[in-house]
Protein backbone atom coordinates (compact mmCIF):
# COMPACT_ATOMS: atom_id res chain seq x y z
CA UNK A 1 0.00 0.00 0.00
CA UNK A 2 3.16 2.31 0.51
CA UNK A 3 3.93 1.65 -2.71
CA UNK A 4 0.35 3.48 -4.04
CA UNK A 5 0.75 5.98 -2.06
CA UNK A 6 4.50 6.99 -3.29
CA UNK A 7 3.67 6.25 -7.06
CA UNK A 8 0.57 9.09 -6.19
CA UNK A 9 2.23 11.36 -4.41
CA UNK A 10 5.37 10.94 -7.54
CA UNK A 11 2.25 12.15 -10.27
CA UNK A 12 0.84 14.34 -7.80
CA UNK A 13 4.37 16.05 -7.37
CA UNK A 14 5.28 15.89 -11.05
CA UNK A 15 1.46 17.73 -11.41
CA UNK A 16 2.45 20.31 -9.06
CA UNK A 17 5.78 20.75 -10.59
CA UNK A 18 4.82 21.46 -14.19
CA UNK A 19 1.79 23.44 -13.40
CA UNK A 20 3.73 25.82 -11.58
CA UNK A 21 6.65 25.91 -14.40
CA UNK A 22 3.45 27.34 -16.45
CA UNK A 23 2.46 30.10 -14.05
CA UNK A 24 5.67 31.15 -13.16
CA UNK A 25 7.22 31.36 -17.07
CA UNK A 26 4.16 31.89 -18.95
CA UNK A 27 4.89 35.51 -19.79
CA UNK A 28 8.53 34.70 -20.85
CA UNK A 29 8.03 31.70 -23.71
CA UNK A 30 6.72 33.45 -26.22
CA UNK A 31 8.78 33.39 -29.21
CA UNK A 32 11.76 30.17 -28.42
CA UNK A 33 14.20 29.20 -30.45
CA UNK A 34 14.69 29.54 -34.38
CA UNK A 35 16.06 26.83 -36.40
CA UNK A 36 15.93 27.78 -40.40
CA UNK A 37 14.83 25.35 -42.83
CA UNK A 38 12.83 22.34 -42.56
CA UNK A 39 9.52 22.03 -41.80
CA UNK A 40 7.03 24.45 -39.43
CA UNK A 41 3.91 22.65 -38.23
CA UNK A 42 1.44 24.74 -36.76
CA UNK A 43 -0.72 23.00 -34.11
CA UNK A 44 -4.52 23.47 -34.75
CA UNK A 45 -7.10 24.54 -31.99
CA UNK A 46 -10.66 25.12 -32.02
CA UNK A 47 -11.75 26.95 -35.39
CA UNK A 48 -15.54 28.25 -35.79
CA UNK A 49 -17.09 28.27 -39.04
CA UNK A 50 -13.92 28.28 -41.13
CA UNK A 51 -12.61 31.23 -38.13
CA UNK A 52 -9.61 30.41 -36.13
CA UNK A 53 -10.42 30.63 -32.15
CA UNK A 54 -8.37 33.01 -30.36
CA UNK A 55 -5.72 30.33 -28.95
CA UNK A 56 -5.10 28.98 -32.90
CA UNK A 57 -5.25 32.93 -34.21
CA UNK A 58 -2.43 33.14 -31.83
CA UNK A 59 -0.62 30.53 -32.80
CA UNK A 60 -0.93 31.43 -36.90
CA UNK A 61 0.18 34.58 -36.20
CA UNK A 62 3.25 33.63 -34.70
CA UNK A 63 3.20 30.78 -37.64
CA UNK A 64 3.18 33.77 -39.88
CA UNK A 65 5.62 36.18 -38.08
CA UNK A 66 8.48 33.40 -37.86
CA UNK A 67 7.73 32.59 -41.58
CA UNK A 68 10.69 34.61 -42.77
CA UNK A 69 12.96 34.02 -40.27
CA UNK A 70 12.63 29.84 -39.94
CA UNK A 71 12.11 29.76 -44.12
CA UNK A 72 10.14 26.95 -43.49
CA UNK A 73 10.30 24.56 -46.83
CA UNK A 74 6.63 23.52 -45.93
CA UNK A 75 4.08 24.79 -43.18
CA UNK A 76 1.62 22.14 -42.30
CA UNK A 77 -0.92 23.36 -40.46
CA UNK A 78 -2.89 20.32 -38.84
CA UNK A 79 -6.41 19.99 -37.62
CA UNK A 80 -9.20 18.15 -38.82
CA UNK A 81 -13.29 19.25 -37.56
CA UNK A 82 -15.57 18.15 -34.50
CA UNK A 83 -18.85 16.66 -35.66
CA UNK A 84 -20.83 18.92 -37.79
CA UNK A 85 -18.24 21.74 -38.48
CA UNK A 86 -18.07 22.46 -42.18
CA UNK A 87 -14.38 23.44 -42.00
CA UNK A 88 -11.01 21.51 -40.54
CA UNK A 89 -8.65 23.52 -38.41
CA UNK A 90 -6.36 22.83 -40.88
CA UNK A 91 -8.42 24.54 -44.30
CA UNK A 92 -9.15 27.69 -41.91
CA UNK A 93 -5.80 27.99 -40.59
CA UNK A 94 -4.26 27.29 -44.44
CA UNK A 95 -7.02 29.98 -45.68
CA UNK A 96 -5.64 32.46 -42.79
CA UNK A 97 -2.07 32.24 -43.42
CA UNK A 98 -2.48 32.71 -47.25
CA UNK A 99 -4.60 35.42 -46.06
CA UNK A 100 -1.55 36.84 -44.43
CA UNK A 101 0.75 36.71 -46.95
CA UNK A 102 2.39 33.18 -46.75
CA UNK A 103 2.92 32.01 -50.26
CA UNK A 104 0.17 29.36 -51.27
CA UNK A 105 2.47 26.52 -52.40
CA UNK A 106 4.63 26.67 -48.71
CA UNK A 107 1.27 25.71 -46.83
CA UNK A 108 -0.84 22.67 -46.87
CA UNK A 109 -3.61 21.95 -44.02
CA UNK A 110 -3.90 18.30 -42.37
CA UNK A 111 -7.39 17.78 -41.88
CA UNK A 112 -7.43 14.31 -40.05
CA UNK A 113 -5.41 14.56 -36.42
CA UNK A 114 -8.16 15.27 -33.74
CA UNK A 115 -5.29 15.53 -30.65
CA UNK A 116 -1.59 16.65 -30.85
CA UNK A 117 -0.30 13.39 -31.12
CA UNK A 118 -2.62 12.70 -34.43
CA UNK A 119 -1.70 16.42 -35.09
CA UNK A 120 2.34 15.05 -35.11
CA UNK A 121 2.01 11.95 -36.88
CA UNK A 122 0.01 12.95 -39.54
CA UNK A 123 1.99 16.13 -40.25
CA UNK A 124 5.05 13.69 -40.57
CA UNK A 125 3.71 12.45 -44.51
CA UNK A 126 4.79 15.69 -45.67
CA UNK A 127 7.91 16.67 -43.28
CA UNK A 128 11.50 15.53 -44.90
CA UNK A 129 13.06 14.26 -41.86
CA UNK A 130 14.93 17.66 -41.46
CA UNK A 131 14.42 19.89 -38.35
CA UNK A 132 10.81 20.93 -37.67
CA UNK A 133 9.65 23.80 -35.94
CA UNK A 134 6.44 23.22 -33.98
CA UNK A 135 3.98 26.07 -33.52
CA UNK A 136 1.66 25.97 -30.91
CA UNK A 137 1.21 28.60 -27.38
CA UNK A 138 3.25 28.30 -24.39
CA UNK A 139 0.77 26.38 -22.08
CA UNK A 140 0.92 23.68 -24.57
CA UNK A 141 4.84 23.97 -25.92
CA UNK A 142 6.76 21.89 -23.85
CA UNK A 143 4.34 18.85 -23.88
CA UNK A 144 4.03 19.21 -27.95
CA UNK A 145 8.13 18.80 -27.86
CA UNK A 146 8.25 15.92 -25.89
CA UNK A 147 5.77 14.19 -27.86
CA UNK A 148 7.34 15.26 -31.15
CA UNK A 149 10.80 13.87 -30.17
CA UNK A 150 9.15 10.77 -29.03
CA UNK A 151 8.01 10.07 -32.94
CA UNK A 152 11.65 10.73 -33.89
CA UNK A 153 10.64 14.45 -34.94
CA UNK A 154 13.95 16.93 -34.68
CA UNK A 155 12.04 19.52 -33.69
CA UNK A 156 12.23 23.01 -31.67
CA UNK A 157 9.28 25.16 -30.72
CA UNK A 158 8.07 28.67 -31.15
CA UNK A 159 4.95 29.77 -28.98
CA UNK A 160 2.77 32.61 -28.95
CA UNK A 161 1.52 33.83 -25.84
CA UNK A 162 -1.53 32.40 -24.35
CA UNK A 163 -4.37 34.66 -25.53
CA UNK A 164 -7.12 33.98 -23.32
CA UNK A 165 -8.57 34.93 -19.89
CA UNK A 166 -7.04 34.26 -16.48
CA UNK A 167 -9.71 31.77 -15.75
CA UNK A 168 -9.30 30.04 -18.81
CA UNK A 169 -5.62 29.98 -18.67
CA UNK A 170 -5.57 28.17 -15.32
CA UNK A 171 -7.84 25.65 -16.52
CA UNK A 172 -5.44 24.83 -19.56
CA UNK A 173 -2.78 25.03 -17.94
CA UNK A 174 -3.63 22.66 -15.24
CA UNK A 175 -5.27 20.10 -17.73
CA UNK A 176 -1.89 20.32 -19.30
CA UNK A 177 0.11 20.10 -16.72
CA UNK A 178 -2.30 16.52 -15.89
CA UNK A 179 -1.93 15.57 -19.32
CA UNK A 180 2.32 16.08 -19.13
CA UNK A 181 2.52 14.12 -16.04
CA UNK A 182 0.48 11.18 -17.51
CA UNK A 183 2.76 11.42 -20.54
CA UNK A 184 5.79 11.41 -18.78
CA UNK A 185 4.69 7.77 -16.59
CA UNK A 186 3.05 6.29 -19.92
CA UNK A 187 4.12 8.05 -22.72
CA UNK A 188 1.89 8.94 -25.48
CA UNK A 189 -1.80 9.38 -24.93
CA UNK A 190 -4.13 9.86 -27.98
CA UNK A 191 -6.42 11.37 -25.99
CA UNK A 192 -4.99 14.55 -24.78
CA UNK A 193 -6.40 17.59 -26.56
CA UNK A 194 -5.84 20.54 -27.99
Amino acid sequence: MAGVFSALGGFALLVVLHFAAILTTQPAVAGGTVVTGGGMVILGAAQYDGRPSIIFRSRLLEGARAYPLVRPTLIVVSGGQQSGDRFSEGDAGRRFLIRLGVPANRVVAETQASNTVENLRNSQAWLTGGPVTLVTDSVHASRALALARSLGLRASVLSAAYPGDPAAFLRYAARESLATAVYAIIGPVSSARP
